[in-house]
């Protein structure tokens, strides 16, 4: 997804954070059965708010900063039929 935006006088590639994604699913098929897949398209840019957040947390992911809490990631994913919403 490639894109080139005019900066100033030169045309330069943004960082993927630069814009925001539109996510759907669509059907899929071949010999060995049909699913759904993801169908992502590259929406509008992000406020320039949004984008010095994400340069941000780019760089603080660059330096080692960012640590992922794989047991917080796990608490309160296992819901049972009553929370579902689906």
């Amino acid at each position: 997804m490639a894109a080139k935006v005019k900066n100033g006088e030169q045309v330069i590639n943004p960082p993927s954070w630069y814009y925001t994604y539109s996510l759907t699913t669509k059907p899929q098929t071949n010999d060995k059965g049909d699913w759904y897949g993801w169908d992502i398209k590259r929406s509008d840019p992000v406020s320039a708010d949004v984008y010095a957040e994400g340069k941000a947390f780019h760089a603080s992911v660059k330096k080692g900063g960012v640590e992922v809490n794989y047991e917080q990631e796990n608490s309160g994913s296992e819901k049972t039929d009553n929370e579902n919403p689906f």
